[in-house]
């Protein structure tokens, strides 16, 4: 090998390992970002599951109070 082929093999071993170096780079930032968005989903299915229960017992309430209401209209009727 002369030792332009061997600069030139040098220099293509160096934008590989940049390369590499770019990709691994980039992998590690995914994988945090993949984690951040993990960690969003998980706390929008806790205010989800919160919500939900926030509107089971709003239902709750609003059909006791319709109850009641009921209650208070038949008493004044039967009475």
């Amino acid at each position: 090998m002369t030792p332009e082929m061997i600069d030139r093999l040098l220099l293509n071993i160096t934008e590989l390992l940049n390369e590499v170096e770019n990709i691994q780079e980039n992998s590690y930032q995914m994988d945090e970002l993949v984690k951040e968005l993990e960690s969003k989903i998980e706390n929008m299915e806790t205010n989800i599951d919160d919500l939900e229960k926030n509107a089971n017992q709003l239902n709750d309430r609003f059909f006791s109070v319709i109850d009641k209401a009921k209650e208070t209209i038949n008493t004044r009727h039967v009475g």
